[in-house]
């Protein structure tokens, strides 16, 4: 396992037992975690069991049964290595697309 490369890997879950400031609203999580693995197939089996677990431990939250995969090409995982990247094409301006999928105000981030 030591020499398997890693893997970033994105898993969406729904939280059915957080209070919501939108009626009707649900709380949606996306986590990502590292994982080593010898390919993206077992490392999002890895991730996917994980994610049954982190459910059942949380309470009141499900598994979406989504995960996104991505190989880290860093050979060892140090302080600012990429653990996770996506990419999409958008005819959206820079703001739009901010606002679109990362600055909703609906985020509990900060």
């Amino acid at each position: 396992m030591n020499n398997e490369p890693w893997y970033g890997v994105k898993l969406v879950f729904r939280h059915n037992n957080l209070e919501v400031e939108v009626s009707g609203a649900s709380v949606y999580e996306e986590r990502i975690i590292l994982v080593k693995a010898t390919d993206e197939d077992e490392a999002i089996s890895i991730a996917e069991k994980e994610a049954e677990s982190y459910a059942a431990d949380v309470g009141g939250c499900e598994y979406l049964k989504f995960a996104s995969c991505f190989h880290t090409y860093e050979e060892k995982i140090i302080h600012l290595s990429e653990v996770f990247s996506v990419m999409r094409e958008s005819s959206l301006s820079p703001a739009d697309y901010l606002d679109k999928y990362y600055d909703t105000g609906s985020e509990r981030v900060r």
